[in-house]
């Protein structure tokens, strides 16, 4: 039995003074940090007994659980809540695609009152892959808000999906996301995670510089594009044996845009005059507010001005008002010859260090991270 269903039936199930036994059902590579779950979930050991806790719970201690597939109704009346506005279950399930345990979930009284959400995400990490999870949808209720402590619903949702997911010997090789200033101040003052890159906006106007004479841009099919993305993946990777970025085969670029519920987007391509060879890929989205956002590139960064200059001719010729796109800082130097307007914009990249993790390489300021890494944009 998983670690939160044990307790989730025990917090249901074992009267105040009871104890539960989990000497038997415990094993070191399945439950990690039991101790620190039960503690927070009321219950304390007993000093005779390693491995048996006692109850020890009031009456509204709050309760901790997987969230689940069939839980998208509870899950839905918090996100509408916290965000004001409705999210359709099939987006939902697109979101969640890769996992049967979408996050933890803080419930009071039978409400969802807390949830920390994460999509796993294969990544290339140095050269060499690992999967990964990318932090989303954490939710706290309105009602407890004022509860940000280090015995609040947000701080007992994050610890334990950290603890289950990033500890030494969890599923998931790291973890990271997209919280902006306010967000990240309270994950670092919690001890949750500490900044290991940030995201900037990099902006251009739609006059585009000109080409080089053998090559030519435009518009493209999804289902064209999506032939050549394999060979521009490889020579993508090739360059980023530094650098962690998450994996963009055909399986990710079909799954992320032309299976998207609800969104389509722009695909711009590079080609040579001559071979019609496809060099370099864009995937872009328009916005409301008339321009169109670089939400992923895709070929060697030797053509990634190129491609940058094909998406602002793009534009120009869907009369968008501009062009833009998020990159992480620390590769922001793979754009210098498109001469941005780069902008702040107070949105950290952050990793677990709640806990000891699987990573034996340093991370930071190495992360490609763009509008398309993210599950909102």
């Amino acid at each position: 039995m998983d670690l939160l269903d044990f307790f989730e039936h025990a917090c249901a199930q074992v009267a105040p003074g009871d104890a539960v036994d989990t000497r038997m059902a415990a094993q070191a590579d399945q439950w990690l940090h039991v101790q620190a779950l039960a503690k927070r979930l009321g219950f304390t050991e007993d000093a005779t007994q390693p491995g048996v806790y006692v109850n020890q719970r009031e009456d509204r201690f709050w309760t901790l659980r997987w969230v689940r597939k069939n839980d998208f109704a509870a899950w839905h009346a918090l996100f509408r809540v916290c965000f004001g506005h409705d999210m359709a279950q099939e987006q939902w399930l697109w979101k969640y695609r890769d996992t049967d345990k979408p996050g933890v979930a803080v419930m009071d009284q039978g409400r969802m009152v807390a949830f920390y959400g994460g999509m796993p995400r294969s990544l290339l990490a140095m050269g060499q892959p690992h999967i990964g999870i990318q932090v989303g949808d954490v939710m706290v209720h309105p009602d407890f808000r004022g509860s940000l402590s280090r015995k609040g619903p947000f701080q007992m949702a994050a610890s334990t999906f950290l603890e289950q997911s990033l500890s030494q010997g969890a599923p998931y090789w790291i973890g990271f996301g997209f919280p902006n200033t306010r967000a990240m101040q309270v994950a670092e003052r919690l001890k949750l995670y500490h900044q290991v890159d940030e995201v900037l906006e990099l902006a251009w106007d739609t006059a585009p510089e000109a080409s080089a004479w053998w090559t030519v841009s435009g518009a493209i099919d999804p289902a064209q594009a999506l032939p050549h993305v394999g060979a521009l993946w490889s020579a993508m990777q090739r360059s980023f044996k530094q650098s962690v970025l998450g994996v963009r085969d055909a399986h990710f670029m079909q799954t992320r845009y032309v299976d998207h519920p609800s969104k389509q987007y722009d695909w711009v391509a590079v080609r040579n005059r001559f071979t019609r060879k496809v060099n370099g890929l864009a995937v872009c989205k328009p916005e409301s507010d008339g321009r169109l956002e670089i939400l992923d590139l895709l070929g060697p960064p030797e053509q990634f001005a190129s491609i940058v200059n094909a998406v602002r001719r793009h534009a120009a010729n869907e009369q968008r008002g501009g062009v833009f796109m998020w990159l992480t800082k620390s590769h922001q130097h793979l754009l210098s010859l498109t001469r941005p307007k780069v902008s702040e914009l107070n949105v950290s990249v952050p990793s677990n260090c709640w806990v000891p993790g699987n990573t034996d390489v340093s991370i930071e300021n190495r992360w490609w991270l763009t509008g398309g890494d993210t599950d909102f944009r």
